[in-house]
């Protein structure tokens, strides 16, 4: 009896022990959207749990393990689906997860790793399927900025095997769809925003610009391009720059 008694005290004080070493901060998200793109109002609640240890060298001092993500779509249908999602963080910097709709049918996972005072991004871009009814990531684009005056953005196309936002099953084909996020003339939406005098503000429209740039014939719309660095230019040269130096062939420091 005394013996039972005795390891029963050392699971409660194992149990207490690891609770007493792990932290989580609790954060919520609500978007709305028409994300099965049926011209209905849809709702996204996200409850996002980031998760902490104990340092074992110093006991003191709390260490990033993981964000783990809750997801509840509403549609306007009525019809309700549940998805999880994770994120392991580096110790010491940490990261931020979100999600966001910028365009009907899509909805982005926002990836966020501050580096001191720069950055990297990744986003997942989820595109829904109106036979298979689940969102399925069919592009990533990496911001990645490593200094103050050096910034790159990369993109991958999942044109053979597409994850599923609230599945299991990863979706395969062996041609591209289209892509609604791009504009059909990349040139004509390019001199329509220099148009209004348009210039990337954030780390998204940045991303989404430098896209439509790499859909852009360079030599037929260098005047376009120069126009929109001549925007741009006053308020973020780091970005300018890097436009210059990938679609101008100029490596001109402003």
């Amino acid at each position: 009896m005394k013996k039972r008694l005795y390891c029963l005290c050392s699971m409660l004080i194992g149990i207490a022990v690891a609770c007493h070493s792990q932290r989580i901060e609790v954060s919520r998200q609500t978007i709305k959207g028409d994300f099965d793109n049926d011209k209905r109002e849809d709702w996204l609640t996200v409850v996002c749990k980031t998760h902490y240890e104990k340092g074992e060298e110093v006991p003191k001092t709390w260490y990033f393990w993981e964000i783990t993500v809750e997801g509840k779509l509403v549609l306007g249908s009525r019809k309700t689906l549940h998805f999880t999602d994770s994120e392991s963080l580096d110790a010491v910097i940490g990261g931020e997860l979100s999600y966001f709709s910028p365009h009907p049918g899509i909805i982005v996972r926002a990836f966020r790793e501050p580096h001191g005072s720069t950055v990297t991004i990744t986003y997942d871009y989820y595109l829904y399927n109106i036979a298979l009814h689940d969102w399925y990531r069919y592009k990533i684009a990496t911001y990645d900025q490593a200094t103050w005056e050096e910034a790159s953005v990369a993109f991958e196309y999942c044109n053979k095997a597409q994850k599923p936002l609230v599945g299991s099953k990863s979706r395969r084909h062996s041609t591209a769809l289209p892509d609604p996020m791009l504009p059909k003339s990349p040139l004509k939406h390019l001199r329509q925003l220099n148009e209004r005098k348009w210039y990337p503000k954030y780390y998204y429209d940045f991303v989404s610009c430098i896209e439509v740039l790499n859909h852009l014939d360079k030599k037929i719309g260098r005047k376009a391009i120069e126009k929109l660095v001549k925007h741009l230019k006053p308020h973020n040269s780091t970005w300018a720059h890097y436009i210059v130096s990938t679609y101008l062939n100029r490596n001109i420091r402003y």
